[in-house]
């Protein structure tokens, strides 16, 4: 008969490879994405029940502390959506210290603090989020890892931008998409493109937010990703209106509000 500590390894296991699934389907988009959240959403009680047990433990057992940073890790995107941002940082810095102290893993930890970066900015801190981001992008530069680099790159894009400082922002963007683009990651950079487009919409280059919103058009119609696509059509509606080509404007905005309400069709 398995012992409780086994039976809740096993149970934190589970849910563990639960919540990992739940994002990936969240990042494929379209209906995929709809599914990760139903998920995610019917076993969120057992994956904070894991985490409980996993985080009552830290001090004294360091094989079910390990769960704290691998629970993070598997649901990064979900979590990020659905916790609230005090929750998130709580569980983050949690998880960072195992990375730490614990169970040492410095590429966890760097990706850890790139999360809590974002949570720091979600809280409307962007200057604290910068601080910790920048550790992020120093530990991913010491691991030579572009992965990593890029999760950080992104983030203080997302960081400058909230600022004001197109500048920055773009510069930050820029080495992001380049990275996607060496992995192949479409999905990153058509996020990415939608950024930049509106970094670039922000300090005047109308002609490279154009480009920016074309490209992240074709990629959201590519993977089913309305949201996207509604977004990328919406600021190309823009970009036109503000160039006074108003039909081409009203086109695009009645095409992103077709696909706005069919994200959220798909999301009901």
């Amino acid at each position: 008969m398995a012992t409780l500590r086994e039976a809740n390894i096993r149970h934190a296991e589970h849910y563990r490879s639960v919540l990992e699934v739940a994002n990936t389907l969240l990042l494929k988009g379209g209906e995929d994405s709809t599914t990760g959240l139903q998920l995610f959403d019917n076993e969120w009680p057992n994956i904070q029940a894991a985490w409980a047990w996993a985080e009552a433990a830290i001090a004294s057992d360091v094989g079910a502390a390990g769960f704290c940073p691998a629970i993070n890790d598997a649901g990064s995107h979900l979590l990020d959506l659905r916790q609230h941002p005090l929750e998130r940082v709580r569980w983050l810095k949690t998880a960072i210290e195992v990375t730490q102290n614990v169970a040492t893993n410095r590429l966890l930890e760097c990706l850890l603090l790139a999360n809590l970066g974002s949570a720091h900015l979600r809280l409307g801190q962007p200057h604290q989020a910068i601080k910790i981001l920048q550790e992020s992008l120093r530990i991913a530069r010491e691991l030579k890892n572009s992965y990593a680099a890029g999760v950080a790159f992104g983030s203080l894009g997302n960081a400058y931008a909230n600022l004001g400082d197109a500048n920055n922002a773009i510069k930050y963007y820029l080495q992001d998409l380049q990275i996607c683009r060496r992995a192949g990651d479409k999905s990153g950079e058509g996020e990415v493109l939608l950024n930049l487009g509106g970094m670039y919409s922000r300090a005047g280059d109308d002609q490279s937010a154009f480009d920016c919103f074309e490209q992240a058009l074709v990629i959201a119609r590519n993977m089913r990703n309305r949201r996207n696509e509604a977004g990328a059509l919406g600021n190309l509606g823009v970009l036109y209106r503000r160039a006074g080509e108003c039909e081409k404007a009203i086109a695009n905005h009645k095409l992103a509000l077709e696909s706005y309400t069919s994200f959220l069709d798909l999301k009901g």
